[in-house]
């Protein structure tokens, strides 16, 4: 990604870039005399095996991992640990062990702690699959392990769903920036609440209308920071959404973190990305009308319009019209002229067409309503 366009932009980069290089290698050599860059932490990504081999990406830190959340907390709490989520102290240059079965690869962080490795692929069957891969690093006299989750879809797959989060399955009122950093910063997974009837929904398309077990690989996708991992996984699986690869935003201040293109082009990158480990899947693509969504998606279809086959907008105001609606049908109409299917509504909505397209059958969509009305309180 080149610099930004913009002429502040740009010399603020540079500024900030500059500082950044004087100032690491002297925060560097004093974390080394107090012994604060040791290992402690491997976060393990979840991430995708197809027909190439099984991808393992994670993150090795100096710094502990925030603790669990509990009922109790208060808010101090939770801003506590949002502090400690984003003063990380990363480990580079350090040797990770990944391993699966007799299958054993190792790779070296990069400067921001980072690693990535692959190892041969595995034959699938009917149905997810979940495969486990170990990683572990020495630290000394002790040593720190993670185990990664890796999705096989199922060789029945019907369909690869790719969902935003942020007031798409969960409420964070991203249209309003002081209230989504509230949320952030002292709301904790457990008080966080899903949009009516997305729990449900979201089971009943990774199910597919045959029931059973799951069977359509979901990944979420989302321009939210990767420092904020741990409470968007924790409140997936706290609701019951089926678990997914959570794919989110490094931010920092290399030219590919801290300014972003126009119209969130990294979370267009990361969708094409997914898509291209897959490519015998049809598409289903689930945003809100709250930011980019709409436009995103209809960039998506622009380019790979033969491969998705329904596009899904929650409407984060549902009960007025507003400029927003306007907007996403304006791309909506770009969608429905290339051929695909656009939706706003809400999860309703989207279950009946799922159930029209043959992506869920009649009791799934009942469901769903089902959820809504319980929920939408």
């Amino acid at each position: 990604m080149s610099e930004p366009d913009d002429p502040e932009l740009r010399a603020l980069h540079r500024m900030l870039l500059h500082a950044e290089g004087g100032l690491e290698p002297r925060v560097a050599r004093l974390w080394s005399r107090l012994g604060l860059d040791r290992p402690r932490t491997l976060v393990p990504y979840r991430s995708f095996a197809h027909p190439d081999g099984l991808e393992v990406r994670g993150r090795l830190l100096a710094s502990d991992a925030p603790r669990p959340t509990a009922d109790d907390d208060r808010w101090w709490h939770h801003v506590g640990q949002s502090y400690q989520r984003w003063n990380t102290r990363e480990v580079p240059g350090a040797e990770v062990r990944v391993r699966r079965g007799d299958d054993e690869v190792v790779v070296t962080t990069d400067e921001e702690g980072d690693y990535e490795a692959a190892l041969p692929a595995v034959d699938a069957g009917p149905g997810l699959r979940w495969e486990a891969v170990t990683a572990s690093v020495d630290a000394g006299d002790a040593r720190v392990e993670a185990t990664h989750r890796v999705l096989l879809p199922g060789t029945d797959a019907q369909v690869l769903l790719l969902s935003d989060v942020d007031d798409t399955v969960l409420h964070t009122g991203a249209t309003h920036a002081l209230r989504m950093a509230w949320h952030s910063l002292a709301k904790s997974a457990r008080r966080r609440l899903p949009l009516p009837g997305a729990v449900a929904l979201y089971q009943a398309l990774v199910m597919g209308p045959e029931g059973g077990v799951p069977r359509n690989p979901l990944a979420f996708v989302s321009s939210s920071p990767r420092n904020l991992y741990d409470v968007l996984t924790d409140f997936l699986a706290l609701q019951g959404m089926p678990e997914a690869p959570v794919l989110l935003r490094d931010v920092g201040l290399d030219d590919t973190k801290i300014v972003k293109t126009k119209g969130h082009g990294h979370k267009l990158a990361r969708i094409e990305e997914v898509m291209a480990r897959y490519p015998h899947l049809p598409v289903v693509l689930l945003g809100d009308s709250g930011q980019h969504d709409p436009q995103l998606y209809a960039q998506a279809v622009d380019r790979h319009g033969d491969r998705i086959r329904a596009v899904y907008i929650r409407d984060v105001d549902p009960h007025r019209d507003t400029a927003r609606d306007t907007v996403a049908d304006e791309h909506g109409a770009a969608i429905a002229a290339r051929g695909v299917d656009y939706v706003r509504g809400g999860s309703e909505a989207f279950a009946a067409h799922a159930r029209a397209i043959g992506l869920l059958a009649a009791d799934q969509e009942a469901s769903v309503a089902e959820a809504v009305a319980a929920e939408d309180r």
